[in-house]
């Protein structure tokens, strides 16, 4: 049922988890997704703040967890089941590296997540990038950006050579419900600018007038400025608290 998506968005792994020899209930595929994205969410909290700041760690790990894109996404969690636990996983395995072998792993990770849901990539660089012990270097951010593309087109070739041995095409083929409009010149490429801001959901308006939507615009808010501080100011936040605290102790 899921064969025709490998060839159209190139979600093998998701193909491949459709094919296990069990089924299980919806609630629990939900339960399974949502543990899941929570192991995510305070996996990253920590590689932010550390194990000093237990309390700006849950913080961030709640606002992460209801922020509005990891919201919609839930929704069709029977496929990214397979493809939340490979970003949870790594998340777990960079506590325990060091961020260079951190780096590394994206080998790995990176073309597992892109065939699996086409945005979990960027999560994985964004935790390399965060994560409050890599060193904030030129060279560094450098290594980790060259990793992460090579990683990326690896993933693609793997996903193309794919298709390619089962479809006898290498690429994918964009299906006719998207109403695709490949960017041939630069009229149709100004042309599928509005549609790149119309999927960012920050700058969607709220469905609804509910206390929820509202809520969600917050936390998004609320991420966005942690990460905003901790990759352009690195540490800020984390000196500030412990000048305060001296100063109270004080």
């Amino acid at each position: 049922l899921y064969y025709h998506k490998t060839l159209t968005e190139g979600r093998w792994v998701n193909y491949w988890w459709q094919l296990r020899p069990f089924s299980s209930a919806a609630y629990l595929n939900q339960l399974i997704y949502l543990l899941g994205w929570a192991v995510f969410c305070g996996c990253t909290a920590v590689h932010v703040f550390g194990t000093g700041f237990k309390f700006y760690a849950v913080l961030l790990a709640i606002l992460l967890a209801i922020s509005p894109q990891a919201t919609e996404m839930s929704l069709w969690f029977n496929t990214l089941i397979p493809g939340v636990w490979i970003i949870a996983f790594y998340s777990i395995l960079a506590l325990m590296l060091p961020p260079l072998w951190s780096t590394v792993l994206l080998l790995v990770f990176v073309p597992l997540s892109l065939m699996a849901y086409s945005t979990y990539p960027l999560l994985l660089l964004g935790i390399c990038m965060i994560r409050h012990d890599q060193p904030k270097t030129n060279n560094s951010l450098l290594l980790i950006l060259a990793v992460f593309v090579v990683s990326f087109v690896l993933g693609l070739t793997t996903t193309f050579a794919l298709n390619y041995l089962n479809h006898g095409v290498f690429g994918l083929e964009m299906a006719d419900w998207r109403h695709p409009n490949p960017a041939k010149d630069f009229a149709s490429l100004f042309g599928n600018l509005p549609k790149a801001f119309q999927f960012n959901g920050f700058w969607k308006r709220p469905h609804c007038n509910c206390p929820h939507s509202h809520i969600n615009r917050l936390s998004d808010c609320a991420v966005r400025k942690v990460v905003q501080r901790s990759i352009v100011h690195p540490g800020r936040h984390v000196h500030g608290v412990r000048a305060a605290r001296s100063s109270c102790s004080a």
